[in-house]
């Protein structure tokens, strides 16, 4: 029977098995649905369903045109065209698996930047998988193509004994759902219909047609009744940074302070307290600690910004394309400081030696070591060695060291370390992550790793009072931004996912020289620091205006009313905080109104001269 065959019936059976694998492919996409909030009325209903339908057979459609039909064009052989096809659908369905899970944790697709920081510079500093998820992988993967061969070889057999005539029934109304919902689609965006707009981010690789002016012509929507007046969100590439050229006191006398950062990945507030974190803890009590401090992001690189820049991470392309490093960098440079710069995960992803760094690129140093614990212990022993050679010069140039440990981002548990809280779990198992699931022992595996970064900012602290530098340095030991345990009952984990505290809200000690030990409960963001550095400590006479969108730690004379924040993979999606909501503004300008506790606020509807005015405000350094 193999033999009587024709390259026809080859072309036939791989549109058949691609079908066929449609519907494996719509099980899989539709666990995205789960995080719908509210879906009312017949049409969304109808779109979403239909949108689902089409979407995963156009995707499945465009491999067999692209991927499969040109090689059994060359090639008329079966065998080539089970391999093709088989291998085809497998990677397909696994990344469709794979993007499924990252929806579970991010709330977003598989997109440029996901794929940037996994395919980037030393992707194994940024992302930790254990064997037993290596070996969970190959299984689904056999599983796969068992099942595709079956798929292949049964979808052959039905095309050559013509039981598979019925296409056509199959084919039209597809088209018919297709063209229905991308009209479904144009319609709503021209007339801001959000029930059905968005639920396109529910739609991995999602693209549809809009033609708001062909609707407004037609007279099927009204364009007096669109809100006219559209968010602010278009970017400038050019910076305007600093405004002004930076002033600083003229005082001989005035010693510049050394000045130190230590950084905890990915830190979760709940676990700075006497049990956890002991060592960090007992410090804070001899310094100025921030117990209401927000990052500008829930991810690394616009947190680092914020923390650097003083500035929200809508400026990270212009300051990359242009080399452009923040100004306390170029301060600090000019005056001679002495950069010690050490980082767990690397510097190069993201590329914080072309930003942050720029001018002292030759001073920068990844960590050796395979795992993110060996990685972090060789930053606190580096230190070690850099003070000890410090002490035995005379005459040291002040120095600004930044020491970023990355073993809480990564939660993986050092076996060599005590565990001082009981878990079942000895890694991070992501595959296990529900809204049902008890997070206790995940969460005690996080409080043990804490445990062990505790000790390490420990033998740094110490070494820092023992040769005497606390005498003459600021040390500030904060986040990039927060770690979420499902605090809020709905399925997060992690960070870069949401803008709630538990993502956002990071622990902040600020120690200088005769300082008096404070907790101040005012709302500060990473924005505030440098202004704080420049004006307090180094003498600047600028308005932080000129450099910056934040303003003193110390200022609590008028509360903050809200916090401009961004995230770099949820599509480019900026938020506005305030103390009662969180507002997610996309890119196409969809949003979303929540309470502090990621809940939709009912019928609530956006300010738009109030958001534009936030925009524009945090704009300010953009020509």
């Amino acid at each position: 029977m193999d033999k009587n065959y024709s390259r026809k019936d080859l072309l036939h059976t791989g549109l058949w098995f691609f079908l066929f694998n449609s519907i494996l492919a719509i099980a899989i996409s539709v666990r995205d649905f789960r995080y719908i909030s509210d879906i009312n009325g017949f049409l969304p209903i109808l779109y979403l369903i239909l949108t689902e339908i089409t979407h995963i057979v156009s995707l499945a459609f465009l491999a067999y045109l692209i991927l499969y039909i040109p090689l059994i064009l060359l090639l008329k052989n079966r065998i080539a065209a089970q391999i093709s096809a088989i291998s085809i659908s497998v990677v397909g369905l696994m990344v469709l698996l794979i993007d499924s899970l990252v929806f579970d944790l991010y709330r977003f697709h598989i997109n440029g930047s996901v794929l940037a920081m996994v395919f980037g510079s030393s992707p194994g500093n940024v992302i930790q998988i254990n064997f037993s998820q290596y070996v969970l992988f190959i299984v689904i993967v056999g599983a796969l193509l068992l099942f595709e061969r079956f798929m292949f070889r049964l979808s052959f057999k039905l095309v050559l004994k013509n039981r598979l005539g019925f296409g056509k029934f199959i084919l039209i109304p597809l088209l018919v759902f297709w063209v229905f919902v991308n009209g479904v689609h144009a319609w709503a965006t021209a007339a801001n219909y959000q029930p059905v707009t968005q639920l396109s981010k529910y739609y991995p690789a999602f693209i549809q047609f809009e033609n708001s002016g062909l609707f407004y012509r037609l007279g099927w929507v009204d364009n007096k009744d669109i809100p006219q007046d559209k968010l602010h969100l278009a970017m400038s590439d050019r910076l305007d940074y600093p405004k002004h050229r930076l002033r600083f006191v003229s005082d001989l006398k005035r010693k510049n302070p050394n000045i130190l950062f230590i950084l905890i990945d990915g830190w979760n507030y709940r676990t700075l307290d006497s049990t956890v974190m002991p060592s960090i803890c007992r410090f804070s009590k001899q310094a100025a600690t921030f117990n209401h401090h927000y990052s500008g992001s829930n991810g690394t690189q616009y947190g680092i910004t914020s923390l650097f820049y003083g500035l929200p991470g809508i400026y990270w392309n212009s300051l990359l394309s242009s080399h452009t490093p923040p100004v306390l960098v170029k301060e600090l440079v000019k005056r001679q400081y002495e950069f010690f710069v050490r980082t767990s995960a690397t510097i190069k992803n993201p590329p914080f030696d072309q930003t942050v760094f720029y001018p002292v690129q030759s001073q920068l140093k990844d960590m050796p070591g395979k795992e993110s614990y060996d990685r972090d212990v060789q930053i606190m022993q580096e230190w070690l060695r850099f003070s000890n050679s410090r002490s035995q010069q005379k005459d040291n140039k002040p120095f600004f060291g930044f020491l970023f440990f990355d073993d809480l981002h990564a939660i993986c548990q050092p076996p060599f370390f005590k565990k001082k809280f009981p878990t079942e779990w000895d890694y991070a198992k992501y595959e296990r992550l529900s809204n049902d699931m008890d997070p206790t022992d995940f969460f005690n595996l996080y409080k043990n790793i804490a445990g062990f970064e505790d000790v390490l900012v420990d033998k740094i602290l110490n070494d820092l009072k023992e040769k005497g530098l606390l005498d003459n340095t600021i040390v500030i030991i904060t986040a990039d931004h927060g770690q979420e345990f499902n605090e809020n009952k709905k399925n997060y984990w992690g960070h870069n996912s949401n803008f709630a505290k538990y993502q956002m809200q990071v622990p902040f000690i600020l120690y200088y020289p005769k300082v008096k030990p404070k907790t101040y409960t005012h709302w500060t963001s990473h924005y505030d620091v440098v202004p704080t550095l420049l004006t307090k400590f180094l003498g600047c006479k600028n308005s932080p205006e000129d450099y910056c969108t934040g303003k003193s730690l110390f200022d609590d004379k008028k509360e903050r009313d809200y916090l401009f924040v961004a995230n770099v993979n949820n599509n480019g999606t900026l938020g506005i905080i305030d103390k009662t909501h969180i507002i997610n503004i996309l890119p196409d300008d969809d949003y979303d109104i929540l309470d502090q506790n990621l809940n939709p606020v009912s019928n609530a509807r956006l300010n738009i001269g109030e958001c534009n005015y936030i925009i524009d405000k945090n704009k300010a350094f953009f020509r």
